[in-house]
C-alpha cells in the first residue's frame, strides 16, 4: 500500500474522469437528481443480474477491457465481440465491460458490441463521478453499474446507488479498503465487490484483500471478488469465506486459449 501522503492512482483517475464529464455536461446540459423518496434495494424480479446471483453459486463474471494495469494498452489485441463470444461459450454468467476511456481505453459502445453476440447481463465498469454516467449505462440497457466507494463520499455513494435503482440498474459497490467499507454502514446493499488491486499502484495485486475484508462486508450483499482471481483453488478459498461471485480475465484477455482457461475455473 502507498505511504501517507502518496497520491492514489484512483484519485488520478477520478480527476481525469471528472474533467471529461464536466466537458460532456457542458454539451448535454442534462441534470439528473436522485429520487425524492428513498428507494429500497432492488429485487430479483426487478433486475436480471440480481436473479443470476440468486440462482447461481458461484457466479463467474468475464471481464472485457482494452487496457490493463499490468499489461498496458492491449486494444490492438482485444476484439470485444470475440471476447464476449468466448466468455459466453465458456459458460460465464455475466460480463463486466470497462468503459473508462483514458486509463482503460474503453467506451460505452463496447456494451452495444457485446450485445451483438451475447445476451448475458452486463456490468458497466466506469469510475462514476456524476449521474450522467449512470444515464449512459441505462441508454445501453446495462443491468448493473460499478460505483467505486474509494473516490466518493459516503453520501455520494448512496446518492448514485439511488439513481441507479431508479433505472432498475443494480449498483455494485466497489471497495478496496476497510475505510471504503465503512462508508456503507447504515444502508442496505445488493452487491459489494472487493478489488484486490493496490489502490496506490494498480500494477500490484494483493490477494489477501478479499480475505481481510470478507467479514466486514454487509451481510445481506452478494459478495464479489475481482482482480487476481485466476485459479479454481483461489475461488474455492474465497467461496469458503462468503464470496459467491468472481470477476475473471486479467492476463487471460490476450490468451488465445481464454475459453479453455475459463472453463477450467468453473
Amino acid at each position: 500500500m502507498g505511504k501517507k501522503g502518496e497520491s492514489s492512482i484512483l484519485e488520478e483517475i477520478r480527476k481525469v474522469r471528472f474533467e471529461r464529464i464536466v466537458a460532456a455536461k457542458a454539451v448535454t446540459r442534462k441534470t439528473i437528481k436522485p429520487p425524492i423518496k428513498p428507494l429500497p434495494p432492488l429485487t430479483v424480479e426487478e433486475n436480471r443480474l440480481l436473479k443470476v446471483f440468486h440462482d447461481n453459486d458461484p457466479v463467474i463474471i468475464g471481464e472485457i477491457s482494452k487496457a490493463r494495469p499490468d499489461l498496458g494498452d492491449i486494444s490492438d489485441k482485444v476484439e470485444v465481440t470475440k471476447l464476449a463470444s468466448a466468455y459466453t461459450n465458456a459458460g460465464v454468467q455475466a460480463l463486466m465491460v470497462f468503459v473508462e476511456p483514458d486509463f482503460y481505453m474503453g467506451n460505452y459502445s463496447m456494451i452495444k458490441k457485446s450485445r451483438q453476440v451475447t445476451d448475458l447481463p452486463i456490468i458497466v465498469k466506469d469510475f462514476v463521478v456524476d449521474p450522467l454516467q449512470i444515464v449512459w449505462a441505462n441508454v445501453q440497457k446495462a443491468e448493473a453499474v460499478v460505483i467505486n466507494a474509494s473516490i466518493l463520499s459516503r453520501d455520494r455513494v448512496y446518492k448514485f446507488a439511488q439513481i441507479a435503482r431508479s433505472f432498475k440498474i443494480l449498483p455494485v459497490i466497489e471497495v478496496f479498503t476497510i475505510s471504503d467499507v465503512e462508508k456503507l454502514s447504515g444502508y442496505h446493499w445488493e452487491a459489494v465487490m472487493v478489488n484486490n488491486r493496490d489502490p496506490y499502484d494498480f500494477s500490484h495485486v494483493i490477494p489477501d484483500t478479499s480475505f481481510a475484508l470478507a467479514s466486514t462486508l454487509p451481510s445481506e450483499a452478494v459478495k464479489i471478488s475481482a482482480e487476481g482471481v485466476n485459479s479454481r483453488e483461489y475461488i474455492s478459498l474465497l467461496h469458503s469465506v462468503g464470496y459467491s461471485a468472481f470477476v475473471v480475465g486479467d492476463d487471460m484477455l490476450v490468451d488465445d486459449n481464454l475459453e479453455e482457461k475459463i472453463k477450467n475455473l468453473i
